[in-house]
């Protein structure tokens, strides 16, 4: 069980190390900005497409790539579900390099297709949890029920006694919990944090107990403190089922 653990931390580490260390500092350094503002910038087309049916949010502009292939694209019906919402809504679209548009999302995929818009907290949850509409009362019922919650945040972005590193959270064989994963950018809400009995956050900073100095390279200290949700996902359920006997 420990081996498994130990090797799962060097893992994360040498990630730090690989060619593509500067898009991972771009893609960073875009999250970060994305944290900051009250914009959300919406890439991919599943994503587009997605936003444009749910019509939820305040849509401010398009950003196309002005030298897009449709004829070339593989999803063509989606392509055009997406053009033509957005001609029928008249929203504003602007023509941009393909260049230009992987330096706006810190180099993340878009497809072509970019926009920005007004940022969604999710309030209300029965699209997703049925019967459950307030995220307080979905937590204290599962509480009640007797699953632990632990939900995800940065390293250096809450304090107190049930802040722990991910490698330090313990789950017993039998306990029932719940993992409730932030947004990438903009993490949770404080109420979740704030109900949540454990907060855990990914230490992605070199420990020479981990790592031979000899292999440090110059990006070895770089700081990732937020990652896709799809490798938290993965990390997190790692961890805790190489807990179980």
């Amino acid at each position: 069980m420990h081996g498994r653990a130990k090797g799962y931390e060097h893992a994360l580490l040498t990630k730090s190390q690989r060619k593509d260390v500067p898009l991972n500092i771009r893609r960073n350094k875009f999250l970060d900005t994305q944290n900051e503002n009250d914009v959300d910038y919406i890439y991919g087309l599943n994503s587009v497409c997605a936003v444009l049916k749910k019509n939820e949010r305040e849509l401010y502009t398009v950003m196309m790539n002005r030298s897009i292939k449709l004829d070339r694209k593989i999803h063509k019906h989606t392509y055009n579900y997406v053009l033509n919402t957005i001609r029928e809504r008249n929203i504003k679209t602007i023509a941009m390099d393909k260049r230009q548009m992987d330096e706006l999302v810190g180099g993340f995929p878009h497809n072509d297709i970019i926009m920005k818009g007004s940022y969604r907290y999710m309030q209300h949850y029965s699209s997703f949890v049925k019967n459950i509409d307030k995220m307080a009362n979905f937590m204290s019922e599962m509480k009640q029920k007797g699953f632990t919650i632990y939900a995800t945040c940065c390293r250096d972005s809450h304090t107190g006694n049930n802040f722990i590193e991910l490698k330090n959270a313990q789950i017993g064989k039998n306990e029932k919990a719940l993992i409730i994963l932030g947004n990438e950018s903009k993490g949770l809400c404080e109420d979740i944090i704030k109900n949540s009995d454990v907060c855990i956050y990914i230490n992605n900073i070199n420990n020479e107990e981990i790592v031979n100095t000899s292999s440090l390279t110059e990006n070895s200290h770089l700081i990732m403190n937020s990652l896709n949700v799809n490798n938290v996902c993965a990390i997190v359920l790692y961890h805790f089922i190489s807990l179980v006997p």
